[in-house]
């Protein structure tokens, strides 16, 4: 393990969501042992918090449900998720791929599988992050080209100019007015939308 590594799984902040049993001692100890701040807390919360870096999180039947509602939605945005599993049923099977976690440990827990868990868990959340922000990038820049194309679309038509002359114009407009390109569509699309609708264009 790099130091980098070792160095940051001790600054993690870890929920363990699991009742204070053996298997919880054993799994808070080994935490511990790797330099985690670790909480326990049982029963889990309706709604999962967003303030720790990892939750480990105890599968039991009778909250299936409850599992597969808040927690399925908030994880997307939440933290790495470890779920801990004392069975393997079709409906805990499909409750665990429905909640796509970083990772999954059944028990009894051993000390020897949380480290790579950890590791592993809290990787793959970096890398869904990444990922995630990439995507809402290229979303916003998907966006901004249809915006500046609808801009540019109006001037042309309105006063019959080339396109590279009305992408001219409304980024002289945007400098001028210290706002962004889109800020400045934006408000050209809008116009042209209400002269629409009240019939003067």
């Amino acid at each position: 393990m790099t130091p980098t590594l070792l160095r940051d799984l001790r600054l993690l902040q870890v929920l363990v969501n699991h009742p204070e049993d053996t298997d919880c001692q054993t799994l808070v100890r080994h935490l511990h042992r790797i330099g985690c701040r670790v909480d326990v807390e049982w029963p889990p919360a309706e709604v999962p918090p967003l303030w720790p870096d990892v939750i480990f999180l105890m599968i039991k039947q009778e909250m299936v449900a409850q599992y597969k509602s808040a927690w399925a939605e908030q994880h997307e945005r939440g933290p790495a998720l470890i779920i801990i599993v004392d069975y393997e049923d079709p409906t805990t099977l499909q409750t665990v791929l429905e909640m796509s976690p970083n990772a999954v440990i059944g028990k009894p827990i051993q000390p020897y599988g949380v480290l790579a868990n950890l590791v592993v868990a809290r990787q793959s959340k970096l890398h869904h992050i990444e990922h995630h922000q990439a995507i809402e990038k290229l979303e916003r820049k998907l966006k901004s080209v249809k915006l500046i194309s609808q801009a540019k679309a109006v001037l042309m038509n309105q006063h019959g100019i080339s396109e590279e002359e009305a992408y001219r114009r409304l980024r002289s407009q945007a400098m001028a007015n210290r706002v962004t390109t889109e800020d400045i569509a934006m408000s050209l699309i809008s116009a042209g939308n209400l002269l629409k609708k009240s019939g003067l264009s």
